[in-house]
């Protein structure tokens, strides 16, 4: 009579290539290996964007002094920061805030500058790697006297006492109106004769 052994089921498992990790995930002969490499994720860029408004400054024709204002905006999505603003000559001043000024993004910083006659120009310097420096022309002109000619009596005329005699001149200025000129008649005998304003 044959007899057959039985070999226990368990040992054929035992001696399988399968393997229990640490962690309970199983693997068919190939141990996972952490590379340790970091995980890329794209993120969205982001930067200041300083814009300053207008480009240049013109007080027109001034008598003394002009005022005028200048502004400056971030636009982007990071904070802004204006480090420095300076006109380059004394006959121009500019009012703001203290440096450095720091713009989160949609604020704005106001420049309220005063200047004269003089022709500068206003370096606004800020940290937007785009437009680190911007250069602000500043102009303006004097408003010179108005020029008079005289129409009637005649230079050199003679007037006699008693009569009625009619003064008429010619008056041109460059920055108003006629009508906004005032003349005044004045003779070295009589002294002031008249004062009135020109009729346009």
């Amino acid at each position: 009579m044959q007899t057959r052994t039985l070999i226990p089921l368990s040992l054929l498992v035992a001696c399988s290539d399968y393997n229990f990790k640490d962690h309970g995930e199983l693997t068919d002969g190939v141990e996972a290996v952490d590379s340790g490499a970091p995980e890329i994720v794209d993120v969205p860029e982001t930067a200041p964007l300083a814009v300053v408004n207008p480009a240049s400054v013109d007080l027109g024709i001034i008598c003394g002094t002009g005022t005028s204002e200048v502004i400056v905006e971030n636009q982007g999505d990071a904070s802004l920061s204006v480090t420095s603003i300076d006109t380059n000559s004394p006959s121009w001043t500019a009012s703001h805030a203290s440096l450095p000024a720091t713009l989160a993004p949609g604020e704005q910083l106001a420049v309220s500058l005063s200047g004269g006659a003089v022709d500068s120009t206003m370096v606004i310097e800020t940290t937007d790697p785009a437009h680190q420096r911007f250069e602000i022309p500043l102009t303006g002109t004097a408003d010179q006297p108005p020029s008079l000619s005289i129409v009637s009596p005649a230079t050199g005329s003679t007037l006699d006492v008693g009569a009625t005699t009619t003064f008429e001149a010619s008056i041109i200025d460059d920055a108003g109106p006629a009508d906004s000129v005032s003349v005044r008649w004045e003779s070295d005998v009589d002294g002031v004769l008249d004062t009135a304003s020109a009729d346009g």
